[in-house]
């Protein structure tokens, strides 16, 4: 009885580490997509038996239709949760790496200091540029 008045917790560590491996979602092998939402999948599940086992008082026999309501529909409403979170910072990652990558690639023009986009846009810039040597006047 005292190993399953744990099981809220225990089923919260399996959350946390299937949100510490969530990351293999965003890779581009099949494999680690399987092994993301075989994680996801099974953690709700074993989540699932934990918390109806502990509703239940800690035995089978005594299983009833609320302590599955209340076992299920929290480890079902813990994995929703840990989808929507995850989803939510990937998004925001991905955003921190767009702007980031936006930053590196500004350039100053070398001659004037204006900003510039990128180098392509730089070169576009030298032709406008009044302290380009081909620009400047004689």
């Amino acid at each position: 009885m005292l190993l399953l008045s744990w099981a809220p917790a225990r089923s919260t560590w399996s959350f946390l580490g299937v949100i510490a491996l969530a990351d293999q979602q965003l890779t581009v092998k099949r494999s680690t997509h399987v092994l993301y939402w075989a994680l996801n999948v099974g953690a709700a599940a074993v989540a699932a038996l934990m918390n109806t086992l502990y509703y239940s008082g800690g035995t089978y026999a005594s299983i009833t239709a609320e302590s599955i309501t209340h076992g299920a529909l929290f480890a079902v409403f813990g994995l929703l949760y840990s989808l929507y979170y995850h989803g939510v910072m990937s998004e925001a990652l991905q955003a921190d790496e767009t702007e980031a990558q936006r930053l590196r690639d500004i350039v100053e023009c070398r001659y004037c200091g204006a900003e510039c986009k990128n180098q392509a846009a730089e070169y576009s810039h030298f032709r406008t540029c009044s302290k380009h040597p081909k620009n400047a006047k004689a």
